[in-house]
């Protein structure tokens, strides 16, 4: 797409009271409105009324440095994107939504975290103003009491050669058809990745001791590989 048609794809709000002026703008409005409707089965009424009450919220593990809210509920989370994240989601998009979508109608195994909205938010006074991306996606881990596996904040990000020796410590066992269908998810979704020149991403594992399950989601997929991420 060239600039004046992404330009279109993107509805901009402005409205203010005595105290501000307010700016709003969401990312390709109808097409993620158009996905909501086949993630979001309560619908828009029910997905803008979770977003309405949120609390800041600290991920363990998390080091990006962006702040995050989760809704109350907790079914969503809001994360602060970087200049790199939104530039790369402009052109990653239309590829995601392509990609859920066949996913979501042909029944095809997946483990990509949703993302159901991406906004630019702003406001500015007399005094300050402030201008932010975010983008708002699922909560993995819903209703789920998880196991307390880090005795530390410290122990939460481990190099490869300790996260090797933890695993093996503490294996997880699943069952042949569960491992094959895992595969293919994975598979599917790194292929996927990877033609959108994605390469930097996080499998979010998860243990719900109470049902003796893994709960499971690709994180951190927004930024293409570019020569500023070797820095990192």
């Amino acid at each position: 797409l060239d600039e004046e048609a992404l330009a279109a794809e993107h509805l901009e709000v402005e409205f203010q009271d005595g105290q501000a002026s307010y700016y709003v703008k969401a990312y390709y409005a109808a097409r993620f409105r158009l996905l909501r409707k086949l993630l979001v089965t309560e619908g828009e009424e029910a997905f803008i009324r979770s977003l309405s009450q949120s609390t800041f919220w600290t991920p363990q593990g998390g080091k990006s440095g962006s702040f995050f809210y989760r809704t109350q509920d907790d079914r969503f989370v809001v994360k602060q994107m970087s200049r790199f994240e939104i530039q790369s989601f402009i052109e990653f998009a239309p590829h995601y939504f392509d990609y859920v979508k066949t996913a979501v109608v042909e029944n095809k195994l997946t483990t990509l975290c949703k993302v159901y909205g991406v906004f630019r938010v702003g406001y500015k006074s007399k005094t300050t103003q402030l201008k932010v991306d975010i983008l708002v996606m699922e909560y993995l881990f819903i209703n789920i009491i998880m196991a307390a596996t880090a005795k530390t904040s410290s122990d939460l990000v481990l190099l490869d050669e300790n996260l090797m020796k933890d695993l093996w410590n503490k294996q997880l066992y699943i069952y042949p058809h569960a491992k094959a269908a895992l595969n293919q998810a994975i598979s599917n979704d790194s292929h996927f990745l990877s033609s959108q020149h994605v390469m930097d991403y996080s499998l979010l594992v998860g243990v719900d001791e109470t049902n003796g399950e893994l709960i499971l989601g690709i994180v951190d997929y927004m930024r293409t590989y570019t020569l500023d991420k070797v820095s990192y």
